[in-house]
């Protein structure tokens, strides 16, 4: 019986020890702080795989010391409700559009002034650059929630029932726009007749023509079949849809300092994830909407420059509401970015 006790207790020191190197350091301990993060976009989407990149990097790196729980669908609510959130301190994080926070932020129009950004390499620059720590600033002090990187969904196109390669060819054509002045101004710009439409009545209006032109970006054109219900699609990348990983700065300053750091780096890490698995998706649903019957324009250099000139002016026209000063910031870092990215 003794012999048999030793040996148990010998095997069991040798088990322990082994799984000592098989389970990674922490592994076991209960988390400290539970971090939830929600988004807007579905299960089976870019989003959800970058955020649960963000996930995995933040538990590994913390040593479980948090735990993350991420949301997709709006199962923590809209935009504005995760931002109310963040402010209260009731949600951790939260993955937003931009565009839903113009109205309380006007800065992050900047990014909706149309035509701006030659490319994503010139746009992504401009946004981790001194534009973005701008507008995060301006987010903390103004609203109260900590910016710390810059997803997206996209640039915006064009897509109509009608070829689009110049300005002209909108000029009187009945274009749906969100509720916005400055979308708005945008398609008076151009000389075509802006109808504010609800999102959810678009594939509808768009069947029973009672718009003729939609813009949005291709991922949402290819996930609401817009395709089924326009014939043309015009690659314009005609401004952004942004979006900002943002914190609630009460859970942000009840962390250590190293903890602190480990989510604002992972969310800034996972951010390249969102970004070009978007792009690469893009380029994927492109294809396949193409096959469905879609036909594409692409605007060379001079096409581009045209619909620049037409739409300078609605700059212009908001310019004192996003702020003179980051409009002009702007401007300086797209042309630097330009001359990096040769």
């Amino acid at each position: 019986m003794k012999r048999t006790g030793v040996m148990a207790v010998v095997f069991g020191a040798s088990f322990l020890l082994a799984l000592s190197f098989i389970i990674p350091e922490g592994a076991g301990a209960a988390a400290k702080y539970t971090l939830k993060v929600g988004h807007n976009q579905m299960e089976k989407t870019v989003r959800q795989q970058a955020s649960l990149k963000f996930k995995s990097l933040v538990e590994e790196r913390s040593k479980g010391e948090i735990q993350v729980q991420v949301y997709p669908a709006q199962q923590l609510g809209n935009d504005l409700e995760r931002l109310q959130a963040l402010q209260m301190g009731t949600l951790e994080a939260s993955i937003s559009a931009l565009p839903r926070m113009a109205s309380a932020l006007p800065a992050v129009q900047v990014f909706d002034l149309p035509f701006l950004f030659p490319s994503y390499e010139v746009l992504f620059k401009v946004a981790d650059g001194k534009v973005g720590k701008e507008i995060s600033d301006q987010m903390e002090k103004k609203l109260k929630v900590k910016g710390v990187a810059f997803w997206h969904t996209g640039f915006k196109q064009f897509t109509a029932n009608s070829p689009i390669r110049k300005p002209e060819d909108f000029k009187g054509l009945k274009v749906r726009t969100m509720e916005n002045p400055f979308l708005i101004a945008q398609f008076r710009a151009l000389d075509a007749n802006p109808v504010p439409i609800d999102f959810h009545e678009l594939y509808t209006s768009l069947q029973q023509k009672v718009v003729e032109a939609q813009e949005n970006d291709i991922n949402t054109i290819h996930d609401m079949k817009f395709f089924e219900v326009q014939k043309y699609i015009t690659i314009s990348n005609h401004a952004w849809i942004g979006h900002v990983f943002a914190f609630s700065t009460a859970f942000l300053n009840k962390l250590p300092q190293n903890l602190q750091a480990i989510v604002i780096g992972a969310a800034q890490e996972a951010a390249k994830d969102d970004r070009y698995g978007v792009i690469d998706s893009e380029k994927t649903m492109l294809k396949t909407m193409e096959g469905k019957g879609l036909s594409t324009i692409r605007l060379n250099a001079q096409e581009l420059d045209a619909f620049r000139k037409k739409t300078r002016p609605v700059h212009d026209q908001f310019a004192d509401r996003i702020g003179k000063d980051l409009v002009a910031l702007a401007y300086k870092e797209v042309a630097a970015a330009e001359k990096a990215v040769k």
